[in-house]
């Protein structure tokens, strides 16, 4: 864990906290019920036995945690009653190139890799958010980076992301060293707005989705290396998503997009605020914060 440092705060943890607190190692909680959301047919579908097999060690190339897909062509949807609640989810695979990962991974390993909760290390474009308080403040932004913007325009080409106008940019760097995780959480619903768009770099990984009404039970997302996925309606709002520590790989870099919430647009009462904060998001000239 060399060139690691712990960010955890209050119950958070990492394996390098956990060592220097003589805790052991925190083990996920396994679930009573796990299904799968299938990215080509759309449906959430009970597990099966090529599911418990799967390697998700990240030892393996990264096509081996997926085999492809997940699908059982076609998947039959489960019957458990939280998959009538479930949708809004939607992957592209293959986004992004082999060679603009790399180039994009070497850009983002020149900036700053600030140590952040679980064992998390982040890079921030975008405007500093009291959330409790409801205050936003510019903060030093200068936009998001220049590489975004052929990515944003791309983005924009979807059905999921059209007039996707993201005025923030977050990104994650989970490492199976440090025991990297991200827990069960809502973003929040005042400032950013329908939907968060998520690149995935430097390895695979499982969005793992939960409601409080269902005690231990999780509907697993593929989030394949170098995919693409936008999360709204119930995902966004009614489910939380987390990134478990059993699921994460040698490396995996999230790089989240948001836009802005109702009030911040149109004729929101804060539509001002919104505008300036479109304007220096769309300058593409960002630094991290």
């Amino acid at each position: 864990m060399n060139g690691f440092e712990c960010g955890c705060k209050g119950i958070r943890t990492c394996k390098l906290c956990e060592q220097k607190r003589g805790i052991g190692q925190i083990i996920d909680i396994e679930p009573d019920v796990r299904l799968y959301w299938c990215d080509d047919c759309g449906v959430v579908r009970d597990e099966c036995m090529e599911d418990k097999q799967r390697d998700y060690s990240g030892e393996k190339e990264d096509e081996s945690m997926f085999n492809g897909s997940w699908c059982k062509m076609p998947c039959q949807p489960s019957t458990h009653p939280i998959v009538d609640l479930f949708g809004g989810i939607k992957l592209s695979r293959n986004f992004i190139s082999k060679e603009e990962e790399n180039e994009i991974i070497e850009l983002m390993d020149k900036w700053e890799w600030k140590p952040s909760q679980s064992g998390r290390q982040k890079q921030d474009f975008g405007p500093k958010v009291n959330f409790k308080r409801k205050k936003v403040k510019m903060g030093g932004f200068t936009g998001l980076p220049s590489f975004s913007k052929s990515l944003v325009e791309r983005m924009n080409a979807l059905d999921a992301a059209k007039n996707f106008v993201p005025v923030e940019q977050c990104h994650l760097n989970y490492t199976n060293a440090m025991g990297a995780a991200i827990d069960p959480h809502f973003d929040d619903e005042w400032v950013w707005g329908e939907r968060l768009v998520t690149l995935n770099f430097a390895g695979s990984t499982v969005l793992s989705f939960t409601m409080d009404e269902f005690d231990h039970v999780e509907i697993e997302a593929p989030l394949p290396q170098r995919s693409l996925v936008v999360v709204g309606g119930n995902a966004r709002f009614k489910f939380k998503h987390a990134i478990q520590r059993c699921f994460v790989p040698k490396r995996r870099i999230a790089a989240t997009y948001r836009e802005l919430g109702d009030e911040f647009v149109g004729d929101g009462a804060l539509r001002e605020i919104g505008l300036e904060l479109v304007h220096v998001a769309s300058s593409f000239s960002g630094v991290p914060i």
